[in-house]
C-alpha cells in the first residue's frame, strides 16, 4: 500500500480533525511520504513533519484491525450491496437497476490519469465514453473509511441518473447535483453507521473545506452550503425530493425558491449531528503555517502584552509583526490600548492551514 494511502487512512481516523490538512500536505510529499520541495521554511517544514507523524501513527494504531486498513474483495462487495439497499430504500426505488461496481487499477479512457478515487458512468456517459455503465473504484482505495465515502457520493450520482430520463442526462454532473451527492451520501453513511463519525467529520474538514480554491472539491463544498440551507429551512425530505427531480432540473435549479424561509431545528438527533459537522467546517479560519505557529505560541497569553514583549523561536520580528497584524484582522487576536489579548484558546480545532 502506498505511503500516501496509508497517511490518508490515518488522517481519517485521527481523533482531532484539526491535524488533517491533507490537501496542503499531499502537495509536498511523494508517494513514499518524503518531502519533494526545498522551498519550505523552518516553520513550514516543522508543521509538515508533525502532521505526517500524526497521520502515520494513527494508521499504525489501526494495523491490528485488518478490516479497517484493507478489505477483501468479497467483504467489499458485501458492504457495497448493503449500501445500495439502504440508499434505494431512502428513495423507495424498487423497479430500478442496481449499479454494478468495478474495482480497477485505472479508469476507462479518457480518464486513465485522473486523480479521482471513484467515478460513476450513467447510461448517456457510458455510451459517450464507450464503457460499461456503473461505478468504478480505484483498487488502491479499497480501504474502510475511504471507500464508503467515495462510493456514497458515486452511488448518489447513480440514483439521480436512474431518476433522470435519458434525454435529460448530461455528460458531466451539474454542481447542484455534486452538492446533493456529497450531502446525502455522507448523511446516509452517518445514518446507517457505515463508518465512524470521525471519518465523515475529517472528510468534510480536509477533503472538502480545506481544498484549494482551484480544486473541484472546493466548488462541491460551496454548493453544499446551499443544500444545507434547504435542509435547515425545508427539511431532509426536501433535499431528497431534489435528487428525485433528476439532472435536467438540477442543472437549472433556482435557489430563489428557498428565500425567506423559516429555519427549523430538526428533532432527529442524527440530522442535528450532521448539521453540526457542516456548521463546524463552514466556520473555519484559514491561516498560513506561520500564522498558525504564532497563534499556537500565543495561546498561553493570559494578560495583556505589548507586541514588543513577544518573541517566538524561528520567527523574525518582521514575520511576527505581519502575522500578528493578520491575526488581528481575522479576529483571532485583539488589540486594546496598544496591548494584545488572545481570548481564543479553544479555536485551534476550527483552523485550516496553508503552507504558503
Amino acid at each position: 500500500m502506498l505511503e500516501k494511502t496509508k497517511l490518508l487512512i490515518g488522517a481519517y481516523y485521527l481523533n482531532n480533525p484539526k491535524f488533517a490538512q491533507i490537501d496542503e500536505i499531499f502537495k509536498y510529499i511523494d508517494d513514499d511520504g518524503n518531502p519533494i520541495t526545498n522551498d519550505l521554511n523552518v516553520v513550514q517544514r516543522q508543521f509538515l513533519k508533525e502532521q505526517i507523524h500524526l497521520m502515520r501513527n494513527s494508521f499504525l494504531s489501526l494495523i491490528d484491525k485488518k478490516t479497517l486498513v484493507t478489505m477483501k474483495k468479497e467483504d467489499f462487495y458485501l458492504l457495497f450491496q448493503k449500501m445500495i439497499t439502504c440508499f434505494y430504500q431512502e428513495f423507495q426505488l424498487t423497479n430500478y437497476d442496481k449499479p454494478s461496481i468495478k474495482i480497477v487499477e485505472s479508469f476507462p479512457s479518457p480518464f486513465e490519469k485522473s486523480n479521482f478515487k471513484a467515478m460513476n458512468f450513467n447510461e448517456y456517459q457510458a455510451e459517450l465514453y464507450h464503457c460499461q455503465k456503473g461505478i468504478y473504484l480505484l483498487e488502491k482505495y479499497t480501504a474502510h473509511g475511504i471507500s464508503e465515502i467515495m462510493l456514497a457520493h458515486e452511488l448518489m450520482h447513480y440514483v439521480i441518473g436512474e431518476l433522470t430520463p435519458k434525454e435529460e442526462q448530461t455528460s458531466s454532473a451539474p454542481f447542484m447535483e455534486e452538492a446533493i451527492a456529497d450531502f446525502l451520501g455522507l448523511y446516509f453513511l452517518l445514518k446507517y453507521h457505515f463508518i465512524d463519525d470521525i471519518c465523515i467529520q475529517n472528510w468534510l474538514s480536509f477533503g472538502r473545506a480545506n481544498c484549494q480554491d482551484e480544486y473541484i472539491g472546493n466548488l462541491y463544498f460551496k454548493a453544499s452550503k446551499q443544500i444545507l440551507w434547504i435542509l435547515k429551512t425545508c427539511g431532509i425530505d426536501s433535499v431528497k425530493s431534489l435528487a428525485k427531480r433528476g439532472q435536467g432540473y438540477l442543472a437549472k435549479m433556482d435557489m430563489k425558491l428557498y428565500r425567506d424561509k423559516i429555519i427549523v431545528t430538526p428533532d432527529d438527533e442524527i440530522l442535528k449531528k450532521y448539521i453540526s459537522f457542516y456548521d463546524y467546517t463552514f466556520t473555519y479560519f484559514n491561516l498560513s503555517a506561520i500564522e498558525y505557529y504564532v497563534l499556537s505560541h500565543l495561546l498561553s497569553i493570559k494578560d495583556f502584552l505589548y507586541s514588543n514583549q513577544i518573541t517566538i523561536p524561528n520567527i523574525s520580528s518582521l514575520e511576527l509583526k505581519k502575522a500578528i497584524h493578520s491575526l488581528i484582522q481575522k479576529g483571532l487576536l485583539y488589540l486594546y490600548n496598544g496591548k494584545l489579548q488572545n481570548p481564543n484558546c479553544y479555536l485551534l480545532d476550527t483552523i485550516k492551514i496553508t503552507l504558503f
